[in-house]
């Protein structure tokens, strides 16, 4: 909400693209989208800040994940 407030574009960017996906020997792979560049790529200076606090709490989840 904070980055849609910021920039109504910014719905492209966030919340970030996160994928899932099983493979043949039944492991799972969890892969996540670094919200930190999308935010540069988007060339908004605004949203850097926010996507920042996103990376950390991706990043934390990511952890939990092993």
């Amino acid at each position: 909400l904070q980055a849609v407030t910021a920039n109504p574009d910014a719905g492209l960017m966030m919340p970030c693209n996160v994928v899932v996906r099983a493979g043949a020997d039944g492991k799972v792979t969890v892969r996540a989208v670094d919200p930190t560049l999308s935010a540069k790529a988007f060339g908004d200076t605004s949203l850097e800040g926010l996507a920042v606090g996103v990376r950390a709490k991706l990043a934390a989840a990511m952890r939990k994940l092993g």
